[in-house]
């Protein structure tokens, strides 16, 4: 069974759920606050081999403050659960909870609880909780005609980074090392846009729609796009990529652009703003990129991606062939 097909069945079963359901965070009106929970399963999600416990730790956390993020919210309370296997030591949680802390200081998060169990492998789940400070979170159904298509980091280098870990030997003689630890540490260590998600909330003119991209470039325009019920035109030439994604890519005989769409955990945002949101945000020096904009809907929910050769019409099989799916 495919992920869509599970989140509509639990929807037919619990109908009122359906209004809380849809985007990356659960927004509960009547007490000011988003939520969200994300699992990090061993072997489907990270490997230890490639990873330090601390680093995991700091990926953890980092993977549930970019949703927080997407709202434009303000992190608050954690909540960690963990089911630990026999080979697991109370050095390798140490580790783990030292990583999280980082980044829990960092962006003012409180570990307020959490559970620990028995189980063959490493299992994380984080729930994290988000002040919305009296404004209203971004959602995904809020694109409509005429705003402007807009990215705040770069796309491909955790998917690079990924690749590198898997098969470094294949790197180290033509890529310097620096450029292939700034693409491992991409992977491992992803930095949440917690700062631009706050300021593209606060200076809309209207509650923007905005995902993160945890699952890919392509996934979150797609998402737009459908809860919205709006089309998306995108110029692949205005997707911002590492200066050095294409060695990387070219070694692995890939196409950076394909890396960059569907590769994911990227976690930056992708918004749909008014344009003149997207001008006072430039008046400001805002580092965001011009990606496309939402064009006619004669094609509702289907995203455009330009090329200089061709125009790629995304979609649903797309998306379920191309990212990740954690049922295959």
């Amino acid at each position: 069974m495919k992920e869509f097909e599970l989140i509509n069945l639990i929807k037919n079963i619990i109908p009122e759920s359906s209004k809380y359901i849809g985007d990356d965070t659960a927004y509960l009106q009547e007490l000011g606050i988003v939520i969200t929970t994300d699992t990090l399963v061993e072997d489907v999600h990270f490997r230890l081999k490639n990873t330090s416990a601390f680093d995991l730790g700091y990926k953890a956390l980092a993977v549930n403050l970019s949703d927080i993020a997407s709202d434009g919210a303000i992190p608050a309370y954690a909540f960690v659960a963990l089911s630990l296997p026999n080979y697991v030591d109370e050095i390798f949680v140490q580790e783990f909870y030292e990583g999280l802390k980082e980044l829990a200081l960092r962006y003012g998060v409180i570990i307020a609880g959490g559970d620990i169990t028995k189980g063959s492998k490493l299992f994380i789940n984080i729930t994290l909780i988000g002040k919305t400070m009296n404004l209203q979170p971004a959602r995904r159904g809020n694109a409509k005609k005429g705003d402007i298509i807009v990215a705040t980091g770069f796309y491909g280098s955790s998917k690079a980074g990924l690749e590198i870990l898997e098969n470094e030997a294949n790197f180290i003689k033509t890529i310097p090392s620096f450029i292939l630890e700034k693409f491992k540490k991409a992977h491992r260590k992803p930095e949440p846009h917690l700062g631009f998600g706050r300021i593209i909330l606060q200076n809309s003119y209207t509650t923007p729609a905005m995902m993160d991209t945890s699952d890919g470039l392509a996934d979150a325009l797609f998402k737009i796009a459908q809860s919205s019920s709006v089309e998306i035109e995108i110029d692949a030439n205005l997707i911002p990529m590492d200066p050095d994604l294409k060695n990387v890519a070219e070694i692995c005989k890939e196409n950076p652009l394909e890396w960059a769409l569907f590769g994911g955990e990227d976690y930056t945002l992708v918004a749909a703003i008014e344009n003149d949101t997207a001008e006072k945000l430039a008046k400001k020096n805002i580092p965001i990129r011009k990606l496309g904009k939402v064009i006619n809907v004669v094609q509702k929910g289907f995203v455009r991606i330009e090329t200089n050769s061709k125009t790629v019409l995304l979609t649903q099989d797309i998306i379920e062939n191309k990212t990740f799916n954690h049922f295959v």
